[in-house]
């Protein structure tokens, strides 16, 4: 077995090794990223490279480096993203530690200050392996758990606001660039969000503009700002299997679908089609805006009966997670283990009891 950099020629075998790996939990399923594998990560990060276990021509594992800079602490720093961890099941050597050790050694990552990587709860082979070779080489610390809410949109909300509530238009964009840096401040691992980088991050894909903002408005000023993405052009949750306890309620939902009006729930081998909620933010006292930006963002997603479910991801300590409370939901918990690259950043100023918010965007992992 070799470890290789992916060229466009394993996009096939790239493709069929993720369906030969779905996540593991209350809904099993798999990323499906065709036509072009390469295509998300492009959007997902500053530069990236992809790691290929080759056997002979047959792709036993893969991971993704992926390059971004955030603020840590108040201070700017390079952060290497490690996703896209995948085992083929047929493969017989330890192929999570060797690509591991690979993505360690190469040279490139010596200027990286932090290594971050996210782990679905449930999955713990994957969590013990990369506390295990972290412990061995890097001082790295538990940053706690995000939790994705895939929100049920099976009623209508009143919304109640004394704002209006609207389309953003381009020139919104110094206004919600504010409000995210705002809102952000005092995040770990968040980005610049200045009006350049947020025109950078609209240019990426033609499925995420302006156009899918909403936002709130209070006297002539916005107050809070949402973007709800669709990504079915680039990647795509294809669902092998419900938990028993979530196969009950799936049943349910299709005896009562046609009565609730509610869309075809996916079957083994269809495609869950979600919407991610993206850039939610807030001024100062302003949280039940950007409530009543999902609630009528539900509605709209009710109906057109398209969309099965929203996707909304907080950290465990994010204020922001009480703008979904009470809404029906199915919770997944994401572990975030984090580890210092270059021994220039002081992990232990994060060493509270109580854990800081950091900033997540799970529609890019």
């Amino acid at each position: 077995m070799i470890i290789r950099q992916a060229t466009p020629k394993d996009n096939a075998a790239l493709l069929e090794l993720a369906r030969q790996t779905p996540s593991h939990g209350i809904i099993t399923m798999y990323s499906d990223q065709s036509p072009d594998f390469f295509k998300f990560l492009r959007m997902a990060s500053d530069e990236y490279i992809v790691w290929v276990a080759d056997s002979n021509g047959h792709l036993d594992g893969t991971a993704a480096e992926m390059y971004q800079n955030v603020q840590f602490f108040g201070k700017q720093v390079s952060l290497l993203t490690v996703g896209e961890m995948k085992a083929s099941p047929n493969a017989k050597t330890a192929v999570g530690v060797s690509l591991l050790r690979h993505v360690a050694k190469n040279p490139a990552n010596r200027l990286r200050d932090l290594g971050i990587a996210y782990i679905l709860e449930g999955n713990s082979r994957a969590k013990r392996l990369y506390e295990l070779f972290l412990s061995k080489k890097y001082v790295h610390r538990d940053l706690g758990n995000v939790v994705s809410s895939l929100i049920i949109p099976y009623r209508f909300y009143l919304v109640k606001s004394e704002c209006r509530i609207r389309k953003a238009h381009l020139n919104d964009l110094p206004a919600i660039a504010e409000i995210l840096q705002e809102t952000y401040r005092s995040y770990d691992l968040s980005p610049e969000f200045s009006v350049e980088w947020l025109e950078r991050e609209l240019q990426k894909t033609d499925s995420l503009s302006i156009r899918d903002f909403d936002v709130a408005e209070l006297n002539g000023r916005i107050v809070a700002c949402a973007a709800f993405w669709d990504q079915t052009d680039i990647r795509k949750k294809i669902v092998l299997e419900f938990s028993p306890l979530l196969q009950l309620a799936m049943t349910l939902f299709r005896a009562f679908g046609t009565m609730l009006n509610f869309p075809e729930l996916p079957r083994k081998g269809e495609s869950l089609n979600f919407c991610y909620l993206r850039f939610p933010a807030a001024r100062e006292n302003h949280l039940s805006a950007l409530k009543a930006i999902i609630h009528q963002r539900i509605n709209s997603i009710r109906r057109e009966r398209y969309f099965h479910v929203l996707i909304a991801s907080f950290h465990q300590s994010d204020p922001l997670k009480d703008c979904i409370f009470r809404l029906p939901k199915i919770s997944i918990k994401t572990h975030i283990l984090i580890a210092n690259l270059s021994g220039k950043v002081d992990l232990s100023a994060n060493d509270s009891k109580e854990i800081r918010p950091i900033y997540t965007d799970l529609s890019l992992v």
